[in-house]
């Protein structure tokens, strides 16, 4: 027979290897990088709605880094660095309600929000920003019992923007433009706006102030219509300005030792057997003689276990091993045949305990009689 012990022992160096690195995959599986993120946060905004400036007097200034309620525009993405492409969550977009004293139709209120998750690009070198952001407007005046939503509003903020004047009664020039947030100190600027949304398509009631929905959707698209010329297909338009900052942060990893995405970590639980439970079944012996019993081990843990049953008699008489040694399986159970060795002397029952990982079982072991030989 050729010697290939050699070969055999390369072979096995290699599947070992394998091996080794299969655990080492699975030891660090849950150990994951945080994404990388962009945010912004802007202090400063403008708002033009051209067929509300006879109402407003001009563009909003919706957001005023001098006002001392430090009132913020935020967005927040997790970032592809292969593609510079940003996803944001509808969740991390807020935008602060704007109010508005409209004189004899009382005060207006404004809200923004996301309609859906939606995307960017950036540019982490030049702070190149792109936002699209799908939006609703909602409408609120109690003083003409009007509540209606404009939906969608479809903006692309672009930090390359050209400058549109936000001018309003006291500031007739009030030019804006689009910025990039260049690091390190990341200020810049995102402008954008909306077009094609009309009183007929794009506008929609929400049932309040004693109307249905299908009543303050006919109110809105007549008052927002009466805006542009009274023509339920001319474009209510929009053009807002955000400045503020934008920030790149690299994804950390969890240290080593522990598990999960940063900053959520937390100490590696390693698996572990755990004994559910212990069972005996019974059995009817002739004193004398030997009969079998049957000791079932329930592992309800991750871990294979390994070790020893302990197993005793209650009856001198009756008699079994010290221990047996189990395997058990994770999640599994592993049963074990156990001989009992009774004496002639033997009589009445006897109690079979067995112990293994802090739990127990017990089973009984009825003795009968051994028959009398005949003279």
């Amino acid at each position: 027979m050729r010697e290939n012990t050699g070969r055999l022992g390369r072979l096995s160096t290699k599947i070992t290897a394998v091996v080794v690195a299969i655990v080492a995959s699975l030891a660090f599986a849950n150990a994951a990088r945080a994404a990388d993120t962009v945010q912004s946060e802007f202090n400063d905004a403008w708002i033009k709605l051209p067929a509300l400036d006879a109402l407003l007097k001009g563009s909003m200034h919706a957001l005023d880094p001098a006002d001392a309620a430090g009132l913020k525009v935020n967005l927040k993405g997790d970032y592809d660095a292969a593609t510079g492409k940003v996803a944001y969550k509808a969740s991390e977009f807020s935008f602060p309600r704007q109010s508005f004293d409209a004189g004899a139709l009382g005060t207006i209120n404004l809200d923004i929000t996301a309609l859906q998750d939606f995307n960017g690009t950036y540019d982490k070198n030049t702070g190149a920003l792109k936002v699209d952001l799908p939006l609703k407007l909602t409408v609120d005046a109690a003083g003409l019992n009007l509540k209606c939503e404009l939906r969608p509003l479809n903006i692309g903020l672009d930090s390359a923007g050209a400058p549109v004047n936000f001018s309003t009664e006291d500031l007739p020039t009030n030019n804006k433009a689009g910025a990039a947030f260049a690091p390190p100190a990341g200020t810049g600027a995102l402008i954008g706006d909306w077009t094609d949304v009309t009183a007929a398509n794009n506008v929609y009631g929400i049932a309040t102030y004693g109307k249905s929905a299908e009543e303050m959707t006919s109110f809105c698209k007549d008052t927002i219509a009466s805006f542009t010329g009274g023509d339920e297909n001319q474009s209510f338009d929009g053009i807002i300005w955000l400045g503020g900052t934008t920030t790149f942060t690299e994804g950390q990893e969890c240290p080593a030792g522990q598990e999960g995405t940063y900053p959520d970590c937390h100490d590696i639980v390693k698996p572990k057997a755990v004994i559910g439970s212990v069972k005996v079944t019974k059995a009817t012996i002739k004193a004398g003689k030997k009969g079998k019993i049957k000791v079932t081990v329930k592992n309800t843990g991750d871990a294979a276990f390994s070790g020893k049953v302990t197993l005793k008699s209650s009856n001198k008489q009756v008699k079994v091993a010290k221990s047996v040694q189990i395997k058990v399986a994770a999640g599994k159970s592993a049963t074990k045949t156990i001989v009992v060795k009774t004496t002639k002397k033997a009589k009445g029952k006897a109690t079979i305990t067995a112990k293994v990982g802090g739990k127990s079982g017990k089973g009984k072991v009825t003795i009968k009689k051994a028959k009398k030989k005949r003279k």
